[in-house]
């Protein structure tokens, strides 16, 4: 190798490395801890972080998933909160809580959140009380929501200073007696609490603020520790929801379900039996396009995309509308919900929300929009 091809090959060799001297200054190596949301238990128990709060503040406090024997396990001065809509605690039920409640038991609730359109579910609880629960219109909470914070300054009487708390707007209480300690917002009462015999009773009408995360916001967590008076043993309670037919039949009617499951073993084992040659196979059938449509809605609302399958109705309800009737460009939200008003008999609220890309927060929300669109559909 020549002397020239030997100094070539060090320059081509140290411009090389001077290139990777600077690119090795230009990296700089950093950590980032990416969210990932809440794992395991705590993504499905919305008051994991409030048991684990009381259990580091010395207070016994024990989940509970099962109503049926709830009351055989209470102690005489235990706490009881409830943070479900109670739809298994019927009236015996209730009438055996507050039994327990005038010995000295302290019980917290939440009530029943259902929309402004659906029939309220009869509660035993508030009407022992004597409370009626009322739905505050949205349009007025957005009216107004500009002009206040996004919480209350709650005095309460073991407290020695106020406590900020973000309690829900969409439920109030009216019903409240004169002994009652009462917190209100501008548009009437969201908790009570009552002295019933030797214990007490108090109705919270949204107990979000102690759920998942948010008991670490305000002084959520701090009041948490007011409400059970700073002592246990705490029984929470997360889903007191109706259960499922199966599962109702197997708790109430085991027998039944056992005997039903051996007749139907013994129905299928008939049934393997085969007489003769086996039949020829049909066949198959090409799907219907409206199968592959099934399919894809089905899908999607597994996969919790119900705004997608709401959105698509709404989007078609507006073409069927502006299809007929020519002037349907031209005219402004409130002159389009006035005109729907008219021709469907609704109410202006309802064809104005309709109109809006509406929030689905529930099962029962997302029905009962689809039913209302295609309805109002049908009429046009």
């Amino acid at each position: 190798m020549s002397r020239q091809s030997i100094l070539v090959s060090l320059l081509i060799l140290s411009l090389l490395l001077g290139a990777g001297y600077w690119v090795s200054q230009l990296l700089v190596k950093k950590e980032i801890e990416l969210p990932t949301g809440l794992q395991g238990e705590a993504a499905v128990n919305p008051l994991l972080a409030a048991e684990r709060f009381l259990a580091a503040m010395g207070i016994s406090t024990t989940p509970l998933d099962d109503t049926s024997r709830l009351l055989r396990k209470l102690g005489p001065t235990d706490v009881l909160l409830i943070s479900s809509d109670r739809q298994t605690l019927g009236l015996e039920r209730t009438s055996a809580l507050l039994e327990w409640v005038a010995g000295g038991g302290r019980l917290i609730a939440t009530v029943p959140h259902l929309s402004k359109e659906e029939e309220p579910l009869r509660d035993p609880l508030l009407e022992t009380l004597g409370l009626t629960l009322f739905y505050v219109d949205e349009e007025s909470i957005a009216d107004d929501m500009n002009e206040y914070a996004d919480y209350l300054d709650v005095d309460w009487p073991s407290a020695n200073d106020f406590m900020k708390i973000d309690i829900g707007l969409l439920y109030v209480l009216e019903g409240a007696k004169s002994g009652d300690w009462v917190i209100e917002n501008d548009w009437g009462a969201v908790l009570v609490r009552r002295q019933y015999g030797d214990g007490s009773v108090t109705i919270v009408t949204d107990l979000e603020f102690i759920q998942f995360l948010q008991i670490g916001n305000h002084d959520h967590a701090k009041f948490l520790w007011h409400l059970v008076d700073g002592q246990g043993p705490v029984w929470l309670i997360t889903n007191n929801d109706m259960p499922s037919l199966w599962e109702w039949l197997w708790q109430y009617a085991p027998e039944i379900m056992t005997a039903a499951l051996l007749w139907l073993g013994l129905w299928l084992w008939s049934q393997s039996r085969r007489f003769g040659p086996r039949l020829a196979e049909l066949p198959p059938v090409r799907r219907r396009i409206l199968e592959h449509v099934e399919a894809n809605g089905r899908f999607l609302w597994h996969q919790k995309q119900s705004p997608h399958l709401v959105a698509a109705v709404r989007k078609h309800f507006i073409t069927t509308a502006a299809n007929r009737y020519p002037g349907w460009g031209r005219m402004s939200d409130e002159e389009r919900a006035e005109l729907l008003a008219s021709i469907t008999d609704q109410d202006v609220r309802t064809t104005r929300r309709l109109l809006e890309e509406p929030e689905i927060r529930h099962q029962h929300e997302f029905t009962r929009m689809i039913r209302q669109y295609e309805n109002i559909r049908k009429q046009l």
